[in-house]
C-alpha cells in the first residue's frame, strides 16, 4: 500500500497559493482511495496532504519541517490531527486486511503500554490483547476510531 502522506515540501508550497475552494481531488474520493489501495471509507475531509488552515510560505513551512518554530499557533495541533487521522486510517485498513495492528504507548511511569487488535471481519468481533498483561477482551463493532470496518471498495 502506498502511504499518501510521503511528500516533500514542493506539494506544500504549490497548495498553500491555491484558492481555497478549489478541490483537491482531480477524481472522486474513491478513485483516490483506489489509487492508494485503500478499500475503507476514508473520512470526510481527510486530505491527502497537509492543508493548514492559514495560508503560510513555503519559506515558513521548510522552516518549521527542519525544526523551527510553527508558523502560526495552533499549526501543530492540526499537523498532529492530520496525521493522526491517517494513521487511524492506516490501522483501520490493516485490520480490515485480517493483519493485527500494536497500538504502543508509553505510561506515566514511562513504562511500554498497549495492546494487540484483531478484527474478524466474518463476525464483526475485535480482539483486544493487553501487552503488559496478556488479559484479552472481545467487542462485537463496526468501527475503529470512528471509521467503519466495511469495505467501501471492492478490490
Amino acid at each position: 500500500m502506498t502511504d499518501v502522506r510521503e511528500s516533500t515540501a514542493e506539494p506544500i508550497a504549490r497548495l498553500v497559493d491555491e484558492p481555497e475552494d478549489e478541490p483537491l481531488f482531480a477524481a472522486s474520493p474513491d478513485d483516490f482511495s483506489k489509487e492508494a489501495g485503500y478499500t475503507i471509507a476514508l473520512p470526510d475531509g481527510l486530505s491527502a496532504e497537509f492543508r493548514p488552515s492559514r495560508t503560510i510560505t513555503p519559506e515558513e513551512y521548510l522552516a518549521w519541517e527542519c525544526g523551527g518554530a510553527e508558523p502560526y499557533a495552533g499549526f501543530d495541533a492540526e499537523y498532529d490531527a492530520w496525521e493522526a487521522a491517517w494513521n487511524d486510517v492506516d490501522d483501520a485498513q490493516t485490520l480490515l486486511d485480517g493483519d493485527v495492528v500494536t497500538v504502543e504507548d508509553v505510561g506515566d511511569d514511562g513504562c511500554l503500554t498497549g495492546h494487540v487488535l484483531e478484527w474478524d471481519e466474518r463476525t464483526g468481533t475485535l480482539t483486544r490483547t493487553d501487552l503488559v498483561t496478556g488479559d484479552v477482551t472481545t467487542e462485537t463493532t463496526a468501527h475503529y476510531r470512528g471509521i467503519p470496518l466495511v469495505r467501501a471498495i471492492r478490490d
